[in-house]
């Protein structure tokens, strides 16, 4: 007696499939993450351009030296002292955040000492003497306004005090900005579009990952193919899912491993 072919005859196992990495899935996967990238684009320029309002920054620039506060305004400021000014300039923007100054420019701005906080950026220009000064305010009048009564406030008062080292003096006043800071539209809309371009490639890999799991599955039952599945010798035995030993290797089941077990 011949023996039996045990080869899967099912015939929807052997139809030819087309590969995962097929030029059809890959064009669909491409317009999937251009559509992605796109999408995110789009919407970061609208969120940027018509909803988030608009901030106008003003600056203005304070020179610090170490000339003792008594010495005139139309004194020459000497050169050597700018080795040590850096250092000073570093002391005068911690004393230009401090409470005291904070509420005497709120008051004449009128405005709440947390929202100027929040408005205000005070620091000092790295290897220089100088300290710069800035309000971010909704118009440009404002942030302009804020700047310059910050600056001017700030400097009447160290020097009447007279117990800052040093001295401040005003070398550029705050000016009208030309064009808002934020939001900037153009850099918004590029990071949300490579956003986009980096969930959509993602998302595919995350579904080319899902497809060839799939893929190295029988189709036909969601079973592993039978080139996958262990040989037993002519003869052998295995025991079904109900518990029936079958032989196979014999005329008895002439389907081979592929045969479901009757009343399964």
């Amino acid at each position: 007696m011949s023996t039996p072919d045990r080869t899967n005859h099912d015939p929807r196992s052997q139809a030819p499939r087309p590969p995962v990495g097929a030029p059809g899935t890959l064009r669909r996967g491409g317009a999937f993450v251009l559509l992605a990238a796109a999408l995110a684009a789009g919407t970061g320029y609208v969120v940027s351009d018509f909803i988030l309002p608009e901030v106008y920054r003003s600056s203005a620039t304070i020179i610090v030296n170490n000339i003792a506060p008594s010495v005139p305004d139309d004194s020459v400021v000497p050169i050597e002292p700018f080795v040590d000014d850096q250092s000073l300039s570093e002391t005068f923007e911690q004393l230009a955040l401090q409470p005291a100054v904070m509420s005497a420019v709120a008051a004449d701005l009128g405005m709440p000492v947390e929202e100027l906080a929040a408005r205000t950026r005070v620091h000092a220009v790295p290897r220089t003497p100088l300290v710069v000064i800035s309000h971010d305010a909704s118009t440009p009048e404002l942030a302009a306004r804020g700047a310059q009564a910050y600056t001017a406030i700030f400097v009447q008062g160290s020097r009447r005090s007279g117990l800052l080292p040093g001295r401040a003096l005003i070398v550029s006043g705050a000016t009208l900005p030309n064009q808002s800071s934020a939001p900037r539209t153009l850099l918004n809309t590029l990071v949300a579009g490579l956003a986009g371009l980096l969930l959509g490639v993602l998302a595919l890999v995350a579904r080319s990952q899902t497809l060839a799991a799939r893929e190295a599955r029988d189709p036909a039952r969601g079973l592993w193919p039978p080139s996958s599945l262990p040989a037993w010798p002519d003869g052998g035995q295995l025991v079904t899912l109900n518990g029936e030993a079958r032989r196979y290797g014999t005329a008895q089941d002439a389907d081979g491993p592929n045969r479901r077990p009757s009343g399964g």
